[in-house]
């Protein structure tokens, strides 16, 4: 039903079950033997996930919606890039002001000796706007440079990366470059397939050159003896090769920690725990008495490594009716937005479809579409877009001069 393997379907299956098979290594002594409950949990995740997107493609092409019509968003309206301007101008500012604010940032505090770190930078709410905001502008900025380079679009990604490893976040980072590979990828895809061994060395040594400053960037953010004694691996590598290190042990907790939750299996706590998770942290500030997990730490294989993958709150909230609901919610959406972007091959379809592989990929380390700095680009998107469709379009003429070009 896809015309790519950069698929959905195909990314959650790969994901969940590359991490099993890394976990069968058991590298770390915070990994048991998995109990059949989880092995059999993870079984049916994947047929429902693989169902639920079925259903969305299907829907999906039947239904048509509006946004789904064949148009190409970036030359149709004259108006996009000024109003990238203006965005990128909002964000540059109020970053500025949280810079301003909080009195520099975790790279610098680090450098100096500052005992501040990356957990006490920004303001609440405005921080996570201003990261959902600027992973749509780099969404953006990939889109036009793959299409046209310009100089004063590359050095506005410049800033963007640089100000983002100067705060030293490091899930913006991995969802920016996740989401600049699938527009990358999808884009140039029918050149790629000419070049296959090319695509595979380069895509393997970008890989490899992620993974090692992925280490690196958490050595210097929490330090290398400190992880060394926390992960408790079995196995030692140089500290500049800790980033293998370090992503065995995100990816492989996930299922030390899912083992621990379903043995223990606690009663559902409502919807407090998803609540938790949704909800702006100036909103949870004034809900008194929300029902959230008591004591986290009873539930984490180590205390140290809370990834728990996407389903935790919703089985804390519901139990195993939580998982299936947030599964089939996962399928849809990627079906869904496959399709329309399949229909449409337009601007803000890619984009959208470029966050949902993003959410998708990374549902071993959490719930990323509940977390609101990374699924509220999908309202970014479409405010864009919706701004651009109440914009005069260009003329006949030039609109096919556009195309051509």
């Amino acid at each position: 039903m896809s015309h790519s393997w950069i698929n959905p379907l195909s990314c959650f299956v790969c994901i969940w079950t590359l991490i099993t098979l890394l976990y069968q290594l058991r590298l770390s002594q915070s990994q048991p033997v998995l109990s059949w409950k989880t092995y059999l949990l993870l079984c049916a995740v994947l047929f429902i996930f693989s169902v639920s997107y079925f259903i969305g493609c299907f829907f999906a092409s039947r239904l048509r919606i509006a946004l789904m019509k064949k148009s190409s968003d970036s030359t149709v309206y004259r108006s996009d890039e000024k109003i990238f301007y203006i965005l990128y101008g909002s964000w540059a500012v109020l970053s500025l002001f949280e810079l301003f604010y909080c009195g520099g940032c975790p790279l610098i505090w680090k450098l100096t000796g500052d005992e501040r770190n990356y957990f006490q930078y920004g303001i609440p709410s405005l921080h996570g706007f201003l990261n959902s905001l600027g992973l749509v502008l780099l969404g953006y900025l990939v889109y036009k440079l793959v299409n046209k380079f310009e100089k004063i679009k590359l050095l506005l990604l410049f800033v963007l990366i640089i100000y983002y490893i100067f705060i030293i976040t490091r899930q913006v980072l991995v969802s920016a470059a996740i989401e600049s590979s699938v527009i990358i990828l999808l884009m140039k895809k029918d050149k790629f397939k000419k070049k296959i061994p090319l695509v595979i060395g380069i895509s393997s040594s970008v890989i490899l050159l992620g993974i090692i400053l992925f280490g690196l960037l958490g050595n210097f953010r929490t330090g290398y003896s400190n992880f060394v004694s926390v992960s408790r691996l079995n196995v030692s590598l140089p500290s500049f090769l800790s980033g293998f290190e370090w992503v065995y042990m995100y990816l492989t907790m996930t299922l030390a920690n899912i083992d621990k939750m379903i043995m223990l299996n606690p009663s559902p706590l409502g919807i407090g725990p998803i609540a938790s998770l949704i909800l702006p942290s100036v909103v949870l500030r004034h809900i008194p008495n929300i029902a959230v997990v008591s004591d986290p730490n009873l539930y984490l294989a180590n205390s140290q490594f809370t990834v728990s993958g996407y389903f935790a709150e919703a089985f804390f909230s519901f139990g195993i009716l939580g998982v299936i609901v947030i599964t089939i919610l996962y399928g849809l959406l990627g079906g869904l937005c496959e399709r329309w972007y399949d229909l449409s091959q337009s601007m803000c379809s890619l984009l959208c479809y470029a966050v949902t592989l993003q959410i998708i990929i990374l549902s071993f380390f959490a719930n990323m579409l509940f977390y609101l700095p990374n699924c509220f680009q999908y309202i970014l998107i479409l405010f864009f877009f919706g701004i651009l469709h109440r914009r005069k379009p260009l003329k006949k003429d030039v609109m096919v001069n556009c195309k051509e070009n």
